[in-house]
């Protein structure tokens, strides 16, 4: 018969199971367990502000691309600028409170949205964390699909990440950059 026991110089010890940890297992676990997150809070927060950076890339490219396309099809003047209150552009090149993207029907310069002329989207605010500035108030697509270059530079002020450029040409195409032009290190303020 087997009774689960051990030997100890010939004596029959009945064993006894364990049901948990031991308080030094608990211990050594939970020590790990926080250096472990120690290393990893880090690269979590440079993936969150990186996520971030790429959101606020993407909408500001989709709109942009937008209203190119809406030049084109619609052969109207169509306006992309900052703006606080979503409804009339904002004097200044910081593109943080959001911006709006509008037909400029009576082509006025600098461009003024008039109650006539259509919103045709809007942007709201970007991460806390995040600052996009521009090196122009506003941008204008024309119906050939030309545009007035420039570009915004996006960024985050401790320099956790990497600061990132959308560049528009003159002819209304665009394109990501890390580097100036010269290929030197981009700051957070646009040339």
């Amino acid at each position: 018969m087997e009774c689960g026991c051990f030997f100890v110089r010939n004596r029959e010890v009945p064993m006894h199971r364990s049901m948990g940890f031991s308080l030094v297992e608990l211990l050594i676990t939970i020590a790990l367990f926080a250096i472990i997150l120690t290393f990893s809070i880090p690269g979590f927060t440079a993936l969150k502000l990186r996520n971030d950076r790429a959101t606020a890339v993407n909408e500001l490219t989709s709109h942009l691309n937008f209203a190119r396309y809406t030049a084109l099809q619609q052969g109207e003047e169509i306006i992309v600028c900052p703006s606080a209150d979503a409804s009339q552009c904002m004097p200044g090149r910081s593109w943080m409170s959001g911006w709006i993207t509008w037909a400029n029907r009576d082509r006025d310069t600098p461009p003024v949205r008039d109650e006539d002329e259509p919103l045709l989207r809007v942007a709201g605010t970007i991460s806390a964390a995040l600052s996009i500035n521009a090196n122009r108030n506003y941008f204008e697509f024309r119906p050939s699909g030309s545009a007035i270059n420039g570009t915004w530079v996006i960024c985050h002020s401790p320099d956790q990440i990497p600061v990132l450029a959308v560049i528009l040409s003159i002819t209304g195409r665009l394109r990501l950059s890390a580097t100036m032009a010269d290929g030197s290190t981009l700051t957070c303020t646009p040339n």
